[in-house]
């Protein structure tokens, strides 16, 4: 039987006419795709997460992918105040995202972190983040790839050996998409650096002591149906998924 795979999604409410306003459930629909040619179901998640909704996804699913998005995860879960670059939060979705991660962590099922979902899990471990990297952090200002196909690289990660990243790609360096102005800063409790840019900004994490708890600065689903190397990271997934606990 194929394992079923949570795609978490997020509210976004559309202005039609400039009288009704609609709110509709948003997810990139590579993520679906990415899944369904690495062998698994894909289920969308509901937007709208509370702590029993999240027990229930966790038990009836086999993996979980927390994804991206250009919400920013309020910094109110890493620091005191909010940055003067703070643009946009979505306060339900941190929360239900973060209850997601804790649910499928507590039975020891697979999650995957893209881009937001890989802040994400460094956040709900009690770690930080660069509000804005171009305004931060000087020479990082190539991880906004503007205008660029989203499925093309525009720079490269370093990857760790012995580490899922490796295990994933085997190779020590790879060329990446990149569409993100915030990263992981200070690294969350349990938590292990696997991949860095050149520039040294943290691009893949994971934990050693779960079966598969990993996040992804870049977004492999948008290259995945392109290049048959990114769609490695969704079988990869699958395979954990469809393995015995």
């Amino acid at each position: 039987m194929k394992p079923l795979i949570g795609i978490s999604s997020y509210d976004k409410t559309i202005l039609v006419e400039n009288i009704v306003m609609l709110k509709h459930i948003n997810v990139h629909h590579n993520y679906a795709k990415a899944v369904t040619e690495s062998g698994g179901i894909p289920i969308i998640l509901h937007s709208d997460i509370d702590e029993e909704l999240a027990a229930q996804y966790a038990d009836r699913l086999d993996a979980l992918i927390l994804t991206g998005g250009s919400e920013e995860i309020s910094p109110l879960y890493y620091q005191d105040s909010f940055s003067i670059h703070t643009t946009s939060v979505n306060p339900k979705r941190d929360k239900g995202d973060i209850l997601l991660m804790e649910a499928f962590e507590k039975l020891d099922k697979p999650i995957l972190g893209v881009c937001r979902g890989h802040q994400l899990i460094n956040v709900a471990r009690g770690g930080s983040l660069y509000s804005n990297l171009k305004k931060e952090r000087d020479n990082s200002s190539s991880h906004w790839g503007g205008a660029t196909p989203i499925d093309y690289p525009v720079h490269h990660v370093n990857i760790v050996e012995n580490t899922p990243h490796f295990e994933i790609f085997n190779k020590k360096r790879l060329a990446v998409n990149s569409f993100h102005y915030q990263a992981v800063k200070g690294l969350g409790k349990g938590l292990i650096v696997s991949a860095k840019s050149d520039d040294g900004i943290i691009e893949g994490i994971y934990d050693p002591n779960h079966k598969f708890i990993v996040g992804i600065q870049w977004h492999p689903e948008m290259m995945a149906l392109s290049n048959d190397e990114m769609l490695k990271v969704f079988k990869f997934l699958v395979k954990k998924a469809a393995s015995p606990l």
